[in-house]
């Protein structure tokens, strides 16, 4: 091994064998006295300058036995995950469990105002027009995010709107012009044994009895608790839908 010692040429620091310096360890306020003091020593932490009569430990070099390489993992680049929408659950007409469906009266038209609108799972022929079937698996108080809900309907373009229950019970509206109905798919229990649609009610307008043995009545204002929260969704303030027309009733 060779070793070679740390000095000061023309106030600049090398090596003695004239090769550059490639690390320094200063400590604090040093270098000092660069006049006089012509080689560098080192404590156990840190480097100082000396005079080369002083007896010292010197700082030197050595060439290395071997060459030492510190290597970085480099990272593969990452992606985020590619998303894809959710497949339509599997419907089959023969199977309706979770499935909250309805039978539209042809001609009427069910917009996606309100809540929003969910998408069809299914669509099965029957006499009067065909039903609509929505998934049942949904929150028990209605969401704000429209995610859920089939959709609206406006009175102004339904001013003969009819909506029965499975009794065949048939309400409609005292006051069209004021009255928005959306209807929300839900299934009471986990088995999905036991789905419908209910009718939520916004504005002034009430859902009435009009034929079939139809008794009660239904308003927006009954379907809030005092907290100004919605009731949850199986409360019996809110009609549960069977059929929908826009031509009168019955269905």
């Amino acid at each position: 091994m060779v070793n070679f010692g740390l000095h000061w040429v023309e106030k600049f620091l090398c090596w003695t064998d004239g090769s550059a310096l490639n690390y320094l360890n200063w400590g604090i306020s040093e270098p000092k006295n660069v006049q006089i003091n012509d080689i560098v020593e080192f404590s156990s932490t840190a480097w100082s300058t000396t005079k080369t009569t002083t007896l010292t430990k010197l700082l030197c070099k050595k060439k290395p036995d071997k060459i030492l390489r510190t290597c970085t993992q480099v990272l593969e680049p990452t992606c985020p995950p590619v998303t894809t929408p959710p497949p339509l659950l599997n419907f089959t007409c023969d199977n309706t469990n979770n499935f909250a469906g309805i039978q539209v009266a042809g001609g009427t038209f069910v917009d996606n105002k309100g809540y929003g609108k969910a998408d069809i799972q299914g669509i099965c022929p029957a006499a009067g027009g065909p039903v609509l079937y929505y998934d049942g698996k949904t929150p028990t108080i209605p969401t704000k995010d429209g995610k859920s809900a089939a959709g609206s309907i406006m009175m102004s373009g339904c001013s003969s709107l009819c909506v029965c229950d499975a009794a065949g019970k048939c309400y409609k509206s005292d006051n069209p012009s004021s009255t928005e109905i959306t209807f929300y798919p839900h299934c009471d229990d986990s088995n999905g044994n036991s789905c419908a649609f209910y009718a939520i009610l916004k504005g002034a307008g009430r859902l009435v009895p009009d034929s079939g043995g139809a008794t009660a009545t239904f308003t927006s204002a009954n379907q809030m608790a005092s907290s100004g929260f919605p009731f949850p969704i199986t409360n019996s303030a809110y009609l549960k839908a069977a059929k929908l027309g826009c031509f009168g009733c019955p269905i």
